[in-house]
């Protein structure tokens, strides 16, 4: 049996406040609503695949150069993301979301899948990563462990930030964005800003005004976190934006 990696102080107290806490007898803790498996529908503007390795997005009319791979909270159905997927897309941007289970890839008893991932969408050369959460810390764990992978070139977290014994700073090279909820009870504004020294320099650094954790996902309220002022669309909406225009749109 594969051993449990060690984990860090500071990443184990991230497990512990960010792991959804509800139990249920089969899947993640947090399963995707009816909206995020309502956005998982093809039609004439938008492609869906599901596969047992990723879910992506795809707009019919227009397409950028640039891919978004989208790492999952922990212990949060990947389908959760489908929505904020799904606007990102429609910019024209494919977009993929990892269906890794996130707990089991940041303890080590699974292998990161950007790779593989990579390989079975080898029309998508140029690539920035995105992750929520604990996925945030996935995303830049991967970056820093493969700094050879060229591909890379930015990355996006969103109520998130790298393992402070694992820290991103020497790559300036990236375009590297912060996206936070001001509401954000599990990763507050303070918790962003405190560990920016784990970031390179140059990345930017974008407050959601009225937005909490979850509603990056649809996958329900969690424990600890606090109520958000913005609807959970609003919050997508913001999302997106921010993510183009901080990362997609600079690569």
């Amino acid at each position: 049996m594969k051993k449990l990696a060690p984990l860090g102080i500071a990443l184990s107290m991230l497990l512990t406040l960010l792991l959804p806490q509800a139990s249920v007898a089969q899947g993640y803790p947090a399963m995707a609503n009816d909206d995020a498996l309502d956005a998982l529908e093809s039609n004439l503007v938008m492609t869906v695949t599901e596969t047992p390795q990723f879910i992506r997005f795809d707009n019919n009319f227009i397409t950028q150069d640039v891919g978004l791979l989208i790492q999952p909270g922990g212990d949060v159905d990947p389908r959760a993301y489908a929505r904020i997927a799904r606007k990102i897309a429609a910019n024209g941007y494919p977009v993929v979301i990892d269906n890794s289970p996130s707990t089991l890839v940041i303890a080590g008893l699974m292998p990161s899948m950007v790779p593989v991932i990579k390989a079975a969408n080898p029309d998508i050369a140029n690539w920035a990563l995105a992750g929520h959460s604990l996925g945030g810390v996935i995303a830049a764990k991967y970056i820093a462990e493969n700094p050879q992978d060229f591909s890379i070139k930015g990355l996006a977290l969103w109520a998130s930030f790298p393992d402070p014994e694992n820290p991103i700073s020497y790559r300036t090279d990236l375009v590297v964005a912060s996206i936070y909820g001001e509401l954000d009870c599990l990763v507050p504004p303070q918790t962003v800003q405190s560990l920016s020294w784990t970031l390179p320099y140059n990345a930017s650094f974008h407050q959601i005004d009225g937005a909490n954790h979850a509603q990056w996902g649809d996958y329900g309220d969690q424990e600890g976190d606090c109520a958000a002022d913005i609807t959970t669309t609003q919050q997508k909406i913001r999302g997106k934006r921010a993510t183009i225009e901080l990362v997609l749109e600079k690569i």
